[in-house]
């Protein structure tokens, strides 16, 4: 319910400013606008400011406006207030309008989200996942410096490596500090080089095929279809070439095996 009811209100703010669009610039041409309208159908609220009517209607699945003379099958009106009064070039703008807010309001939201951003924890420094191409690194490696820099999580590691030129890391290996010395660049600790991490549930989207099935966050997965998963990279593998559309999950959750 609550789902369905931010979607209608969501689908409610795309109305208005797509129908505000047209509006604004109609009235800007000195058009008189009649009606206003979110929704279609019988009118639920409604109220008049200057000339036009502003609504609210029953079926919330688009929106309107109402111009005087617009309707061609109204008889030819000739006032200088009237739509089709309006040369080609101002209708035109007053139609496009309407779908340019909407672009106009799909580029506001993406660049206050990156502006915003995410809080995003990140890993520890410590080695997990291999390509067959990086020989120095071990899985289990724990990451304490990169070019006599600090490393403190796996993002250390991405912003200290040089994207040019030899790189300085210091490792502990079994208990043993290392050094190693190499060329890799800091995409290669994104792409070849990922850090451990466990089969352990950090978030569920609500509303998703894992919330449904009653997963929660901290559950640890042991086994997909009863194949035992040690991370979280064999547990997407599991998922992602299972044969079904289903998969059975064996999970650890409150010391108890679900």
């Amino acid at each position: 319910m609550l789902v369905a009811i931010i979607a209608i209100l969501g689908f409610g703010v795309l109305v208005i400013i797509h129908e505000g669009g047209h509006f604004a610039v109609a009235k800007l041409f000195g058009v008189y606008v009649e009606k206003f309208s979110i929704g279609f159908g019988p009118v639920l609220y409604a109220f008049k400011k200057k000339e036009t009517e502003f609504r609210i209607s029953l079926i919330p699945l688009g929106g309107y406006i109402k111009m005087k003379g617009e309707n061609p099958d109204e008889s030819k009106d000739v006032d200088e207030d009237s739509f089709s009064s309006k040369k080609w070039w101002k209708k035109a703008l007053i139609v496009f309008a309407g779908p340019f807010a909407n672009l106009v309001l799909a580029f506001i939201i993406i660049t206050v989200l990156f502006m915003v951003g995410q809080q995003v924890e990140s890993q520890r420094p410590i080695v997990g996942k291999i390509d067959k191409s990086i020989t120095q690194f071990k899985p289990g490696d724990v990451v304490l410096s990169a070019n006599d820099n600090e490393i403190k999580s796996w993002d250390d590691i991405v912003n200290n490596t040089h994207a040019k030129g030899e790189n300085q890391y210091l490792v502990n290996r079994n208990g043993q500090e290392v050094f190693l010395s190499n060329k890799l660049k800091p995409k290669d600790w994104v792409t070849k080089i990922l850090p451990k991490a466990d089969a352990i549930i950090g978030d569920v989207a609500t509303g998703m095929p894992a919330y449904l099935a009653g997963i929660k966050a901290n559950d640890r997965i042991l086994s997909i279809n009863g194949e035992k998963v040690n991370d979280w990279y064999q547990m997407r593998n599991a998922i992602v070439h299972s044969e079904s559309d289903t998969v059975k999950l064996e999970i650890l959750r409150d010391k108890k095996v679900l």
